[in-house]
């Protein structure tokens, strides 16, 4: 009679165990699917918004303004530049690739879950100041217009500030250049379109695109437009230079007046410690 009691109670408990395995598996599987049907929910809302290149608004709108972006570049202090794309593989987390000060390249985590606002997620960027303080990104929408958006919060959660940018190309020209929407977005604002070269001769037809192509440019393929002015010294000219890292590479510094794009040789003060405009080399005007 004892040895049936003993095997009945051995039955119940392993029975018991059995149903409280099962059930954490289920709980488990139940928790997943929930957290998959909130992935899928975020990325839906977030992907056609926040995916692409994004550059910090303040330049966009100096350089546009000043026409200079020697003038404008105290403008990228933080985070001058991100690269967001969302996974098309069900993660729940992603690498956004950003520009440091515009003077290097760095990453961060991007996690689909949200944020304390309903139109921020939560990322792992550090405050190297503060370390309980926190970011966050989303999006704001005001008046028809779109803007990323990187809060910064205190440890109670309260926002100590915010970052604003505008997005300037639905994806990146090539991999791994985390600056390379401020190149593109300088080019654009500035420099592309039609000019005539004006000289002693036949006016020259002049064409620069948003990415760095020149053509009717005398001896120049490509021009590239400096925009880091963090290592010096002597950088304190907004400089321009065709044929980059070639042997024919010319460098010269420029301004904008108007519609007309002077060019001039650069040189330098006595010790090399600053630029200075030299003698002017080509003059170009904006054609409509």
């Amino acid at each position: 009679m004892k040895n049936i009691l003993f095997v009945i109670l051995i039955a119940v408990v392993i029975s018991s165990c059995k149903s409280k395995t099962e059930q954490a598996a289920a709980d488990t599987t139940s928790a997943a699917i929930a957290n998959d049907a909130e992935t899928e929910k975020l990325i839906a809302q977030f992907k056609p918004i926040i995916e692409g290149v994004w550059v910090k608004k303040s330049y966009v709108q100096s350089v546009l303004s000043t026409l200079s972006p020697y003038k404008s570049w105290k403008e990228f202090w933080g985070v001058a530049c991100l690269e967001i794309y969302l996974p098309d593989d069900g993660s729940d987390s992603t690498h956004v690739g950003y520009s440091l000060n515009n003077h290097e390249g760095s990453d961060f985590v991007l996690f689909l879950k949200q944020g304390h606002l309903l139109t921020s997620l939560k990322i792992d960027l550090p405050d190297y100041d503060v370390k309980n303080n926190f970011y966050e990104l989303g999006y704001e929408i005001n008046k028809g217009e779109t803007n990323l958006a990187l809060y910064h919060y205190s440890a109670k959660g309260e926002i100590i500030d915010k970052t604003l940018y505008t997005k300037v190309a639905s994806r990146a020209k090539g991999d791994g250049d985390a600056a390379w929407g401020i190149e593109h977005i300088t080019n654009k604002q500035l420099f592309s379109g039609k000019y005539e070269l004006i000289g002693d001769n036949v006016p020259v037809e002049v064409n620069f695109n948003d990415d760095g192509n020149a053509t009717g440019f005398p001896n120049a393929k490509n021009y590239y437009i400096l925009t880091d002015f963090m290592a010096g010294p002597a950088n304190n000219l907004d400089q321009i230079t065709f044929n980059l890292y070639q042997s024919d590479q010319a460098d010269y510094t420029y301004k904008f007046n108007a519609d007309t794009l002077s060019i001039y040789d650069i040189k330098t003060n006595p010790d090399s410690t600053l630029l200075l405009v030299g003698k002017l080399r080509y003059k170009l005007v904006r054609q409509k």
